[in-house]
């Protein structure tokens, strides 16, 4: 196992989740989890940034660079990466999807019927639609 293996392999016990978990947060399969823990691969720099977004720490942390595992600064994201965050995490609080389940298109479908006549109504009151 290398530095990015262990640390992977920490973090996971750590906030109780499993290689399949970590798979669905980070859109990968639980077998490239399992090759990363075991220094059979290591991640490219897009895949390491949504490992280390999925487990909130930095990338830094799990290339093993530095022994805190500093939480990702919701600052550093782009406003559209923090407004799908906040309502990640929302759908999540009250139980409309589990923690690391992808939102699929059933999902979609379903907020946009039961949303779309709130919005309506919501750029009504900002006079943005008469």
């Amino acid at each position: 196992m290398n530095n990015f293996g262990i640390r992977l392999k920490e973090t996971l016990d750590s906030k109780n989740l499993n290689q399949k978990e970590l798979a669905v947060m980070a859109n990968t399969t639980g077998a490239t989890i399992s090759r990363y823990i075991n220094g059979e691969r290591s991640p490219n720099a897009e895949l390491l940034n949504d490992i280390s977004v999925a487990l909130n720490v930095s990338t830094d942390y799990l290339l093993g660079k530095t022994n805190e595992p500093v939480p990702i600064d919701e600052k550093s994201l782009s406003i559209n990466e923090q407004a799908g965050k906040a309502i990640y995490d929302k759908l999540v609080e009250i139980g409309f999807i589990k923690n690391g389940e992808n939102i699929t298109d059933e999902h979609l479908n379903v907020l946009v019927d039961v949303l779309a006549p709130q919005l309506d109504f919501a750029l009504f009151k900002l006079n943005r639609i008469e």
